[in-house]
């Protein structure tokens, strides 16, 4: 997302998700497994610098992770 006006733009935040899923046995004993990630930063125009809005730093990664599974 970016704000500004004419040629003078200002990047506000980055926003990277991604999912990813699978389903096995359709017809009987239905197994579903899903991944989410999140990772979203903000613009510190002061800084000139991205500095991360939700923040979760674990083992060296910044992205918050969702895993569903259903049986």
């Amino acid at each position: 997302m970016e704000s500004g006006l004419g040629h003078r733009t200002v990047p506000l935040l980055l926003a990277e998700s991604s999912l990813s899923g699978t389903a096995k046995n359709w017809s009987s004993f239905l197994y579903l497994c899903s991944d989410m990630t999140l990772e979203v930063n903000y613009f510190n125009e002061t800084h000139a610098v991205w500095e991360p809005l939700i923040e979760r730093v674990e083992d060296g990664k910044r992205r918050w992770n969702l895993k569903l599974e259903v049986r």
